[in-house]
């Protein structure tokens, strides 16, 4: 009895030892989306992989597990990633070398990047920017990141000696390479020259205030006023008195009657006042002399390109005439400005 139970010992040793000595292969079950499965507390569930063969983790307070294969095409609210974070912390300690640490943040949630000394894209992006003209180097430099810049940055005219690779010429002359410029068809600066008619003409206004005497200018209007003189002699206002304007004369012409005893005349005045007040002549007496009544009428016409006589600021204009039968007509344009 002794002999079988000792046999059974060691046959029991036997098989343990096989046991060891081969391999246990642990499978799970695959499934076509990870995390899509429903399980019930309490139940033993066998693992899972997905159809590629990675095996499905969870996403607890450990490490994530998640790995995909490079180009793998994002679907939105399917796709899984493992989150990273950082720490907004701009006080916090350097750290040494074999150390590991968090990502550094800024105020607004992003990663905090700095370009390591050395680096051949940050020093690109730092080193100021070169000027260039018709595509060669000018020597002179642009403005440099983070530096307020004052005065001028391209020296003086250096962008303009040259266009298009020509230099531009000066001076005066015909100029076989100078710029030209061409305007549109419907431009109005387009300018023919040579005869042609007047509605195809170029029009030009001279302004005003280019004229020395207003009695010149095309731009000012006339004013006119007529001369009706046949009541007693003595003073009649023509241009009444107006604030510090001046009264330019630019023409008269009127004629007399000729009178039986006593010969009617008239000549031109300024004043201040209703009857211009401290009279200052302005033109001889016309018509003195003729006392015949058989005599035709005398006319006087005077006038010409510009002004033939003026009063003085802040005056009128008055004819004064004399006679015993005063018959004088005829009209007067002047300027009162």
């Amino acid at each position: 009895m002794k002999r079988i139970v000792i046999g059974l010992v060691f046959a029991a040793l036997m098989s343990c030892q096989a046991m060891a000595q081969s391999s246990v292969r642990i499978q799970a079950q695959a499934v076509a989306t990870c995390g899509a499965q429903t399980l019930t507390a309490g139940i033993f569930y066998p693992v899972n992989q997905d159809l590629t063969g990675t095996l499905c983790s969870g996403s607890g307070s450990g490490g994530g597990g998640l790995s995909v294969t490079d180009q793998t095409s994002w679907t939105n609210a399917v796709s899984a990633f493992t989150p990273t974070g950082g720490v907004f912390n701009d006080s916090a300690t350097a750290l040494a070398s074999g150390k590991e640490g968090t990502v550094r943040l800024n105020a607004n949630r992003e990663m905090h990047v700095t370009c390591d000394v050395g680096n051949v894209l940050c020093a690109s992006i730092n080193a100021p920017v070169p000027l260039n003209k018709n595509g060669t180097a000018t020597g002179q430099t642009g403005v440099t990141p983070g530096t307020a810049q004052t005065g001028t940055i391209v020296g003086a005219n250096v962008d303009l000696t040259s266009i298009n690779g020509v230099a531009t010429p000066v001076g005066s002359g015909v100029q076989a390479t100078a710029p030209r410029m061409t305007l549109a068809t419907d431009s109005p600066g387009i300018v023919t020259l040579g005869q042609t008619t007047k509605s195809a003409s170029v029009p030009v206004t001279i302004a005003s205030d280019q004229y020395v005497d207003p009695c010149q200018s095309p731009n000012i209007a006339k004013s006119s006023v007529p001369i009706n003189l046949t009541a007693a002699a003595g003073t009649t206002s023509l241009v009444a008195v107006s604030g510090a304007t001046v009264v330019y004369v630019c023409g008269i012409s009127f004629t007399i009657a000729p009178s039986a005893t006593t010969a009617d005349s008239i000549l031109f005045e300024y004043g201040t006042g209703a009857a211009c007040t401290g009279p200052v002549a302005l033109t001889g007496t016309f018509g003195s002399g003729d006392v015949t009544t058989a005599a035709p009428p005398v006319t006087v016409n005077y006038g010409g390109a510009g002004t033939i006589f003026k009063s003085a600021a802040s005056n009128g204009v008055c004819a004064l005439t004399a006679g015993n039968v005063i018959n004088i007509q005829g009209v007067m344009t002047y300027v009162q400005q």
